[in-house]
């Protein structure tokens, strides 16, 4: 997997990536755009894997999640633009993620992740003590 692009505008980064999806690559890959959006007091990320090849698991997203849970800044919030292939209906990796206090979702379409970034970084204010997390 490879940074294609990287935007940064307003409030949020926008990633673009492309290759092989893999675990390890995709992990590698969420932890430098969170420390992207950290480092850029940026808290919206938008990151699009459409163009990307292949898919995880639902294992391999169990895996995923658990693995950056414990060092994810929560102050992040992050939309995930997915193919066809790798848009699980059932949503797993998104309600897992949800249900461990990381505000995310998933989505087919760059506008209505764009108005749901939006919404959440205007409506919820950050909580400064938040930051520790």
């Amino acid at each position: 997997m490879q940074f294609d692009r990287i935007d940064e505008r307003d409030r949020l980064v926008e990633f673009t990536l492309s290759g092989e999806i893999d675990l390890q690559g995709l992990m590698v890959a969420l932890r430098i755009a969170q420390e992207r959006c950290v480092t850029s007091g940026r808290w919206g990320a938008l990151f699009d894997i459409r163009g990307a090849s292949g898919t995880l698991t639902a294992e391999e997203r169990m895996q995923l999640i658990t693995a950056l849970l414990p060092e994810w800044n929560r102050k992040v919030v992050l939309a995930m633009l997915l193919g066809d292939e790798q848009f699980l209906p059932s949503r797993f990796g998104q309600l897992a993620a949800q249900n461990r206090g990381v505000r995310t979702r998933e989505f087919k379409e760059r506008e209505p992740a764009l108005a749901w970034l939006a919404t959440v970084l205007a409506d919820e204010p950050h909580d400064e003590r938040l930051d520790s997390l």
